[in-house]
């Protein structure tokens, strides 16, 4: 294969790394269409339900900092895997919640989780590939940023209506 070609037996890698650099986003909109259950199961406002996604992103942003020097010291897939567990427990705290205080808590702790994707996939893109093949892998990686949004929120939407927003985080887990 020529330079510029991904190299096919890198592809499954590059499923992995649009998962990961994905994982995120799909998590942040796809309870979107929950917001209305979640506050009347709640019994606080459609507005206050936007704290649901206030505190994702601030545990998306505070998720940044601490993967870098994690992905050095146990690995790429330790950093990831440590990420993971968090978004795992974040999102199974979200499934049993009985209070708002507690689902915003879990929101935060699956960002701070799933955002170890996002920050150790471009360190993978450099570890795998170089020069122009990191540039494509980079561009079909960051591909995904602009579809994720609508498949995440129609599917979530979908979801809800079938199973009610507890359904979301269920689906989540697995």
């Amino acid at each position: 294969m020529g330079e510029t070609n991904i190299d096919l037996i890198k592809f499954p890698k590059i499923i992995i790394l649009v998962f990961g650099f994905a994982l995120a986003n799909f998590m942040a909109l796809f309870i979107t269409p929950a917001l209305p259950d979640i506050a009347k199961s709640f019994h606080v406002s459609l507005e206050d339900t936007s704290r649901v996604m206030t505190v994702f992103l601030l545990g998306y942003w505070f998720g940044q900092l601490p993967y870098g020097p994690l992905a050095h010291r146990f690995g790429r897939k330790g950093a990831f895997s440590i990420g993971t567990g968090i978004a795992l427990l974040g999102t199974v705290m979200a499934c049993v919640a009985t209070d708002f205080t507690t689902l915003c808590i879990a929101r935060f702790l699956q960002a701070f989780g799933a955002s170890a994707g996002f920050k150790i996939v471009f360190t993978m893109i450099g570890d795998l590939y170089s020069g122009e093949q990191a540039a494509r892998v980079i561009a079909v990686v960051s591909m995904s940023f602009g579809l994720i949004p609508g498949l995440a929120t129609a599917f979530g939407g979908v979801l809800v209506t079938l199973s009610g927003w507890r359904g979301c985080f269920i689906f989540l887990v697995f």
